[in-house]
């Protein structure tokens, strides 16, 4: 399902505090869903953007995250 869907949890969580706080776009993680009919290679793009992240960063232990939600259903 597209991210802007009525039923997409990305959606519900921007509608209610992403779009009211200044967090740049680039800071909100989520799914390539163009990969939806292929769960592995969804997982395995979305590991590579977390470590495209967080690798480059200064981090020297394990990235550590102010908010995490996740969509499960």
């Amino acid at each position: 399902m597209p991210l802007e869907d009525d039923d997409s949890n990305f959606k519900a969580n921007n509608d209610a505090l992403f779009s009211k706080v200044p967090i740049p776009r680039e800071h909100i993680h989520t799914i390539d869903t163009s990969l939806l009919d292929n769960p592995e290679e969804l997982a395995d793009e979305y590991e590579k953007q977390m470590i495209a992240t967080f690798v480059g960063s200064n981090a020297i232990a394990f990235p550590r995250f102010d908010l995490v939600l996740l969509g499960i259903g």
